[in-house]
């Protein structure tokens, strides 16, 4: 009896290696992309570090607070564009999310073509059985003695 053998074996653990690729490839983005939300939370925090230090010293002078609003100024355009890395970095991980469906898909499909040969392959070697065993009831020559 012939072993079960899927031609599209190779094609099918390519399939699951470039899913796995794509997996990765989201992970880094979505990391990239929470990389940028501590960086933001991170200056902004500074920012306000700043404002409360000044504050607090109670004796100020305009001097100070127009370089604390020089400050704030150039924190919110730091802040801009991060948010717009943000958006980019989440527009990339939307793409690579379709990206990794499809590569999903695919890998399913031969999955499921694997799956349904097995079940061909298993019922025609079940035929093949049968029709090789002898009737019921009746013993082989050999066993006549």
């Amino acid at each position: 009896m012939k072993a079960f053998r899927f031609r599209l074996d190779r094609v099918l653990d390519w399939r699951r290696t470039e899913m796995e690729m794509e997996e990765t490839r989201l992970k880094q983005l979505r990391t990239a992309a929470a990389e940028l939300d501590r960086e933001k939370a991170l200056v902004e925090s500074t920012r306000d570090e700043a404002g409360r230090a000044v504050l607090a010293r109670g004796n100020v002078d305009g001097s100070e607070l127009q370089l604390l609003s020089s400050y704030n100024t150039a924190v919110k355009l730091v802040c801009a564009r991060l948010d717009e890395k943000r958006r980019a970095a989440e527009k990339a991980a939307q793409a690579q999310q379709q990206k990794l469906l499809e590569a999903r898909r695919r890998l399913r499909l031969l999955e499921n073509l694997k799956d349904r040969r097995l079940a061909e392959w298993k019922y025609e070697t079940e035929r093949q059985m049968e029709a090789d065993a002898p009737p019921a009831g009746k013993r082989p020559l050999s066993c006549l003695s």
